[in-house]
């Protein structure tokens, strides 16, 4: 048996997917391809994004896997009622207007968001390493024992507001974005 906690409930799950992990912003990490060893890019959204806001952007960044899902769907329904060409044209178009209609609700709200980017390419002269790892990897961790204290109920909700903007306001603009 596993202890308590040790794995996500459904109910965590479920909101992780709905809402994205973190109500400051995204980490993720790029799996290596053949010629990036390593990709790390930390978003964090102005603090006090709405919940609304942060599913808008969440739903913007899965499109591509959740509008993939919703365009199979709708060709299978769609192809056992009627002509396999209508059906796959009205599942390419679920897909793209997904896109288009993402990108014109989201575009204020992405002009918000911070952003750090660090990646590790090989090439024939070597490694070349673009941004910091270490920093982006200890900004997120900053951002995460905030949310901890807040959920444990050592930080009240203005506090962790604060210390999130001072995390924020420290982060690049997209002017001088890393």
């Amino acid at each position: 048996m596993t202890a308590p906690g040790a794995l996500p409930t459904m109910r965590h799950a479920v909101h992780d997917v709905v809402d994205g992990a973190h109500s400051w912003g995204t980490l993720d990490q790029a799996p290596a391809r053949s010629t990036v060893v390593q990709q790390i890019t930390l978003r964090v959204f102005r603090p006090g994004t709405s919940l609304r806001e942060r599913r808008l952007l969440h739903l913007r960044q899965i499109w591509p896997v959740a509008g993939a899902i919703c365009s199979a769907v709708s060709l299978l329904v769609l192809a056992s009622r009627g002509p396999a060409p209508v059906a796959a044209s009205i599942a390419l178009a679920v897909y793209g207007l997904g896109f288009l209609c993402l990108d014109v609700v989201t575009a204020r709200l992405r002009a918000t968001v911070r952003e750090l980017t660090a990646s590790s390419t090989c090439t024939p002269g070597g490694l070349v390493v673009l941004g910091d790892a270490a920093c982006v990897r200890a900004t997120a961790a900053r951002l995460v024992a905030l949310e901890r204290e807040l959920a444990a109920g050592h930080l009240s909700l203005e506090r962790y507001l604060a210390r999130w903007d001072e995390v924020y306001t420290a982060l690049p603009t997209d002017s001088n974005r890393t």
